[in-house]
């Protein structure tokens, strides 16, 4: 019917649409300018650092209150 073209079309929207905001994430995720001395260097890497954390914990604490 389809042939492999379809099997192909399937397989991409399937596998890696989903995959697309981590290839490609929103303007809004991007840091639009570097930082230039050590010390923000440092102040952004904390930030970035304590966005895991709590990423991190959030997910922790939502798999222990689904055991």
């Amino acid at each position: 019917m389809g042939g492999p073209n379809l099997e192909v079309f399937k397989f991409s929207l399937n596998t890696v649409l989903p995959y697309k905001e981590q290839l490609f994430p929103p303007e809004q995720r991007l840091l639009q300018q570097l930082p230039t001395d050590q010390s923000s260097l440092r102040e952004e890497l904390a930030r970035i650092k304590g966005e895991r954390l709590a990423r991190r914990l959030a997910k922790q604490e939502e798999s222990d209150r689904r055991l």
